[in-house]
């Protein structure tokens, strides 16, 4: 992702340099990384912050979708049998904004969690690998010093072979703290 689209949504920027080998990058779309419906896909947080809504269409029609609906569990989302992902709609914020993300390399792997944090009239949060759909955590500006905490208790984490419940709160916590740093700065 470059020029202006970059620097209109820096945290799906951030997250789209993480992705996977350059031939996925150059390969990969948006669409198939929503409709996977992956817990773990790293453009979920950056576009739930800026509240993206996804345009599932048919035969039938077009319909628009909050993206924090469209996830409806682990690799499930809203799209009926005949219908296809024809767009992400959302209105860039302008906020500053981050993406963060820690696995056993920043880039090529599952994350153990992903952080998208941005702060504008509000601060809103969202996470990857740590719940079962997107979550949007929000609270105002001047809040931003029970911010980490807030969006640790939102998450749904598991036990797996990348992480531990408690140590994905406990990342989580610390991701939002220096995200705050970030976008505060």
């Amino acid at each position: 992702m470059r020029g202006e689209l970059a620097e209109l949504l820096t945290a799906l920027a951030e997250a789209s340099r993480t992705v996977g080998s350059p031939q996925i990058r150059n390969r990969g779309t948006i669409g198939g990384n929503l409709g996977t419906a992956s817990p773990a896909g790293d453009a979920l947080p950056p576009l739930v912050v800026e509240g993206a809504e996804v345009e599932c269409a048919s035969v039938r029609g077009t319909r628009r979708v909050p993206l924090t609906d469209f996830v409806t569990g682990v690799k499930r989302n809203a799209l009926a049998p005949d219908e296809l992902i024809t767009a992400v709609l959302l209105r860039a914020s302008g906020a500053p904004q981050t993406f963060m993300k820690i696995g056993p390399r920043n880039a090529m792997v599952i994350a153990v969690v992903s952080l998208a944090v941005s702060a504008g009239d509000e601060l809103r949060a969202s996470f990857g690998s740590a719940s079962p759909r997107p979550v949007l955590v929000t609270a105002p500006r001047d809040d931003a010093s029970s911010f980490a905490e807030r969006v640790a208790a939102a998450a749904a984490p598991i036990d797996d072979v990348r992480g531990t419940e408690r140590y994905r709160r406990h990342a989580l916590r610390v991701l939002t703290e220096r995200a705050l740093k970030r976008v505060l700065a």
